[in-house]
């Protein structure tokens, strides 16, 4: 094979150089992949009317070293007897060309040899594409490289090898060709304020000595068990052209909670060869979030099974934003059913989706569904004291009793307590004791023939009253105290009490669902709406944990010393059912669709920005800061 570019005489047959100056060769990648990839490298040729056939190439020596894939050159030194492929990097183009090479004139004898050279390739590779095997040696050294078969991105967790007398060789990426172009797997993206991914994968092609490599039992196991001469092998399975254990190690990533930044970090610092963001973000909207969204369209059914059969329909519901304060960009309302503590529904808002609350709305909007799925016979919903929830209920849902968590209201009563601290330490004893008698009465308290029944304690005996250490009622403190036990708001509120539910375990929900949505990292909406579908069957499988016996912890809101439960260990089963979903089909070559996932972000706008988007010189004209050293 000889060199395209204009002026080049190298070709393979001149004699195999070993060592850093071995020249290898690179066929032209495929016009209908990468069209511009191709004509930059046509026009780097600097040949008239010029069009790269199936045999055309360009040699090494046209190329930057670093353009030449790291870890295939390493194992080149290493392995010397035996064949190495050497690749080139994801989307290289041809940078170096030589003046000596471009003034250099070949005589009629030279034009004549190398147009015969040039005859016999393209007779030899018009009959086979593969070069011939050698009988006498397996040591041969193979030049011929495909540089359509190197794709784009970093180097993945595992690799392609070809064995020959038992001689082991990694390769690359074992994914399909990824465009510079393609940004439509972008939507999953995190990012914090510490971020380092681009930091990260610019070291991913540089492979040493110590780097690791994920290799799967299964493809290992064939290395012991094969005396064959000459075969392929794989360090993971593959169906067609997709590796099947890149697929599984993005989705146990996904399922598992850990952000894609983090895993990059631990790669990089450990030096394990891992896929890129883009490669993630394409396995987890063809593969992953699909199978995932089938996954809990199958619990919505079981959950509907179960409420069916019971008499009473009790719901709670509460909303959780993204991130803590005032500048929140999601919401998302979760509905659980009290009487199993599962999650049954939950609807993500994005800011800018609806004008005004954005819990009002997602807590409208799921309601709704969830009545009309009912046929209206939901008994009782639990909320948060919030304004607009409660009107829209008192509008639209009025035939549904609407109830407020007792612990919510205990709080408000604390917090109002609290600023009685330092003016009246006296009230301020009573904390405790007011809270648990609030706590008692929400419990004890029913309705007996349309009446209240509000209090059925026993009457305190003389010797109780007596060192009691009451509040005089001619005191301020007393008066103090009395305004905020009898506030109007707080006895409307109490009326909505009276079935003592509290939202512990939707509490619960949410803090494992801060396990997969940290609120310090930004996530796209379809990467919100997968997790959150992860947490929710994370809780419904681990509820009813069996308790394994107790520890004293030290509390610091009580300040004390107080005796905590211990519960048995986490279950994972359900992690195990999505991979062995997903691995079935991949195998069965199915396509993975899911209606639902495909449509979750339908109406969710690009961005929260209200204004467009402004030039960046003018920004920077009209930027100023009082440390700058301009007068």
């Amino acid at each position: 094979m000889l060199c395209s570019v204009y002026g080049c005489s190298n070709h393979s047959e001149e004699g195999v150089k070993t060592g850093p100056e071995k020249i290898h060769f690179f066929t032209f990648p495929k016009r209908e992949k990468s069209p511009k990839r191709f004509k930059k490298w046509s026009e780097f040729c600097k040949r008239k009317n010029f069009v790269p056939g199936k045999s055309a190439v360009i040699c090494s020596k046209h190329f930057n070293k670093n353009d030449l894939n790291q870890s295939d050159l390493l194992r080149q030194k290493l392995m010397s007897n035996s064949k190495v492929l050497v690749h080139l990097n994801a989307g290289v183009f041809p940078t170096i060309f030589s003046q000596q090479d471009s003034n250099q004139t070949l005589n009629r004898s030279q034009r004549s040899s190398r147009t015969k050279l040039q005859n016999m390739v393209n007779s030899v590779t018009a009959k086979t594409s593969t070069p011939k095997k050698n009988n006498n040696s397996c040591n041969n050294i193979e030049t011929y490289i495909s540089e359509s078969e190197s794709v784009d991105g970093s180097f993945d967790s595992a690799s392609t090898s070809t064995i020959k007398s038992k001689k082991i060789k990694f390769g690359t990426n074992d994914v399909d060709d990824l465009s510079e172009e393609d940004e439509e797997f972008e939507e999953f993206s995190e990012s914090d304020h510490n971020d380092q991914s681009q930091q990260l994968t610019d070291n991913s092609n540089k492979i040493s000595n110590n780097s690791c490599f994920i290799i799967f039992w299964e493809c290992l196991s064939e290395l012991f068990d094969t005396c064959r001469h000459t075969f392929q092998w794989n360090s993971q399975k593959k169906n067609g052209k997709q590796p099947e254990g890149n697929i599984l190690i993005a989705a146990s990533l996904t399922l598992s909670g850990i952000l894609f930044n983090q895993m990059t970090a631990f790669c990089n610092t450990l030096k394990l060869n891992f896929f890129t963001r883009t490669i993630y973000d394409k396995f987890l909207k063809l593969y992953i979030g699909p199978v995932i969204c089938n996954v809990w369209e199958k619990e919505k059914k079981n959950l509907e099974e179960l409420k069916n059969g019971s008499n009473k329909i009790w719901l709670a519901g509460d909303g959780q934003f993204d991130s803590p304060g005032f500048c929140a960009k999601y919401c998302t309302y979760s509905i659980m059913d009290v009487q199993t503590g599962k999650i049954i529904g939950f609807k993500l808002v994005q800011k800018l989706m609806v004008q005004g609350d954005l819990e009002r709305y997602a807590c409208g909007s799921l309601l709704n569904e969830l009545v009309n799925e009912e046929n209206g016979k939901i008994d009782i919903f639990l909320t948060v004291r919030h304004k607009g929830i409660r009107c829209d209920m008192r509008i639209n849902h009025s035939n549904i009793e609407h109830e407020f968590d007792i612990w919510h209201i205990s709080k408000s009563l604390m917090k109002r307590m609290k600023t009685l601290d330092k003016k009246y330490p006296d009230v301020f004893l009573w904390k405790t004791s007011i809270s648990n008698h609030l706590w008692w009465s929400a419990q004890t308290c029913h309705v007996e023939d349309g009446e209240l029944i509000k209090c059925e304690h026993a009457t305190l005996s003389n010797d109780e009253q007596r060192n009691k250490l009451w509040i005089n009622q001619n005191s301020e403190s007393y008066v103090a105290l009395k305004k905020i036990i009898t506030a109007k708001d707080f006895i409307k509120d109490l009326a909505h009490a009276k079935h003592f539910i509290h939202t512990g375990r939707l509490e619960s929900y949410h803090n494992v669902r801060l396990k997969y949505m940290p609120k310090r990292i930004h996530l796209k909406y379809n990467g919100m709406y997968i997790r959150s579908i992860l947490a929710i069957i994370d809780h419904n499988s681990n509820l009813n944990k069996n308790p394994i016996g107790e520890k004293v912890v030290y509390s610091k809101s009580l300040r004390k010393y107080t005796i905590k439960t211990c519960f048995e260990p986490t279950k994972s089963e359900w992690r195990r059912v999505i991979l062995e979903n997903l691995q079935t089909a991949i195998r069965n070559g199915v396509p993975v669709v899911c209606e639902q996932f495909t449509y979750s972000n339908k109406n969710a706008p690009k961005n929260i920005a209200s204004v467009t988007k402004p030039d960046l010189d003018d920004l920077k004209a009209k930027r100023f800061s009082r440390f700058s050293s301009d007068k």
